[in-house]
């Protein structure tokens, strides 16, 4: 604590929850009754696409998360800048100060620079108007209003006229111009991978697995980008490298931390799912555009079972964790390589989260009847239903 207060105040400070002041409270009321407003106008204004119950209620999420952050941060800023600390503090920002005042204000303008969300700082913000909010807070509402930016973005350049479109065109100069720049440049970041306690380094680790999936990526961005049709056949087995990776990578966590609670393996779809959710929800997009992404979903699931099921065996009996792999690859050859009445009826229950009606699939079939909701979904998952075993194996 400051040499000027008591070690009450200190021990107090320790471990105590953040505060919001009534201040706060009524201009969080005032950011919510402004968003619903700006939701409630969007929703009346002349829009390419009228906006959907979801969208709308995301809209109100997105303007208070915003509105909240900028006034946070007006907020903070006003109070370092104008020493708002030191003159509830009662000492003057500008004056002149011997002995202990001297130590006061140094201590106080640490404080200003280290907004601490302990109660010792906290007794001279509450005296403010408003007060500024504390670091804890700060961070949740940066990561909010980072999100719902990239959010309005993402709608203002693709659901809107605001941004210019045009047609797609290829260029193969500009493509491997591209990749080879990056090259280039990746070779000046180049560094040895460490292994925790000097031990060396094996292959397939996190770091080396991580450089892998961001080289896939960079690839299908400019794949998309440039219309590389040429590529197709690279795209597909960068896929399924992804998909090999989610069966390698998963069966070496579980198989070696044994951590199959509940909370790590929500992590887990929280990770795979809450961008994509976020953007389908803000697009109005079906989930099958991002194929990948229920794809990955569905193949942590199935390793995470195959390990789950008799876990306390899967080290001490190596060869009942083989027949559970057997056990699966089996599955999947039911599942994906026998008549299509078994997916259909495996999947008909998630047929509205899976379900895809892209403009390419609205036409049907040369004999005229039309594609079924789920063809999307057998297609893309049949391509790789057996690439995470091997993932598994390896």
């Amino acid at each position: 604590s400051s040499p000027h207060r008591g070690p009450q105040a200190g021990a107090a400070a320790m471990g105590a929850p953040a505060k919001v002041s009534l201040s706060w409270r009524l201009a969080g009321a005032m950011n919510l009754l402004v968003s619903i407003v700006l939701a409630a106008k969007l929703c009346v204004a002349p829009l390419e696409t009228p906006l959907t119950s979801a969208q709308t209620a995301l809209a109100i999420g997105y303007f208070f998360s915003l509105l909240t952050w900028a006034e946070a941060e007006l907020v903070s800023w006003a109070h370092v800048r104008f020493g708002y600390a030191l003159e509830c503090d009662g000492l003057a920002p500008g004056g002149d100060y011997d002995g202990e005042d001297e130590e006061r204000v140094a201590v106080l303008r640490h404080e200003e620079k280290n907004v601490d969300s302990s109660e010792d700082s906290a007794c001279s913000r509450e005296q403010l108007p408003v007060p500024p909010l504390s670091p804890d807070i700060m961070t949740v509402l940066r990561a909010c209003a980072e999100l719902s930016g990239i959010m309005v973005l993402m709608y203002i350049c693709d659901r809107t006229s605001l941004v210019g479109k045009g047609p797609k065109h290829q260029s193969k100069p500009e493509f491997w111009g591209v990749m080879i720049f990056l090259f280039v440049a990746s070779m000046f970041t180049l560094r040895r991978t460490k292994e925790a306690d000097g031990a060396s380094v094996k292959p397939l680790q996190r770091e080396q697995t991580e450089e892998w999936k961001g080289w896939m990526q960079v690839m299908f961005l400019l794949y998309h980008y440039w219309v590389a049709t040429e590529m197709y056949n690279a795209i597909r087995i960068y896929i399924a490298a992804y998909i090999w990776m989610t069966g390698f990578g998963n069966f070496s966590y579980y198989y070696i931390k044994r951590d199959f609670g509940l909370p790590r393996f929500l992590q887990m779809m929280w990770r795979l799912n809450f961008l994509v959710i976020f953007v389908c929800l803000t697009l109005n997009n079906e989930y099958m555009l991002y194929y990948i992404c229920p794809l990955h979903t569905l193949f942590t699931i199935m390793v995470y079972g195959t390990l789950y099921l008799g876990s306390e065996h899967n080290q001490a009996r190596p060869l009942f964790l083989c027949a559970k792999i057997g056990a699966v690859f089996v599955l999947s050859l039911c599942i994906w390589d026998s008549p299509k009445v078994v997916f259909e009826t495996l999947t008909a229950p998630f047929t509205p989260l899976l379900r895809y009606s892209g403009d390419q699939y609205k036409a049907t079939l040369r004999n005229g009847d039309p594609l079924p909701p789920l063809h999307e979904w057998r297609f893309r998952s049949s391509l790789d239903h057996l690439v995470w075993i091997f993932g598994m194996v390896a």
